[in-house]
């Protein structure tokens, strides 16, 4: 289990009480969570058909089919939890718009390892917030980075979805260099880099919540 110095544990819980307050705030703007699972529904059955019907041999129909099999099964739980929280809602708008742009692009464009990213998504949000828990899961995540067992600071940290990796067009962004760089995110799989000077120095692949922890340190 990671243990975390109190320092660390102070800002980490006021971050998350902060983005709690403002994720309330902000939830009437966001379709609620049963109008984000039938738009996901619908995406995917859509993907489906436009797979059966240009060429149902591809190699895309397997990772599709597993696709459909976590996201069905995310979505009934948060469904059923009505989730309401903010960030979490997002992420789950940005999985059902990247679905639905698959949908609109050449079969042979579409990627299995961008499909096997989303499958993965939806996988660790599920390990994460399982039936039977009361709420969804959010992180507190800290990222630093070490150079002769000492913390480095002055890198920008940039994160995006594993599956919308971009460094120039990151989803998010911490609020402070490293060593201070904290954020709250859903749980998913991410692609986690270092910038400096505008240049990426680093990346890596990591499961936010994989393990459900609320707080959650990333060394580089």
């Amino acid at each position: 289990m990671l243990k975390l110095s109190p320092q660390m544990g102070t800002s980490l819980l006021l971050f998350l009480t902060f983005a709690c307050f403002i994720n309330r705030s902000y939830a009437q703007e966001l379709p609620d969570i049963n109008k984000i699972s039938s738009q996901t529904h619908s995406s995917i059955g859509n993907l489906i058909s436009k797979i059966n019907k240009e060429n149902p041999n591809n190699i895309t129909k397997s990772a599709i089919v597993s696709l459909n099999k976590n996201a069905t099964s995310l979505l009934k739980t948060a469904s059923d939890r009505k989730v309401t929280d903010t960030a979490y809602l997002r992420s789950l708008i940005a999985l059902r718009s990247q679905i639905d742009g698959l949908t609109k692009i050449d079969l042979n464009q579409i990627k299995v390892s961008e499909l096997n990213a989303m499958a993965t998504d939806y996988s660790v949000k599920m390990n994460a917030s399982p039936p039977g828990l009361s709420q969804q899961l959010l992180t507190g995540v800290k990222v630093t980075v070490t150079k002769a067992n000492n913390g480095t600071s002055g890198y920008m940290v940039k994160a995006s979805y594993m599956w919308d990796f971009d460094s120039k067009n990151p989803r998010f962004a911490f609020n402070n260099p490293t060593n201070n760089a904290v954020r709250v995110l859903a749980p998913g799989y991410y692609m986690i880099w270092l910038e400096k000077d505008g240049k990426l120095v680093e990346s890596r692949e990591v499961l936010i919540g994989a393990e459900r922890e609320t707080k959650q340190e990333i060394k580089f």
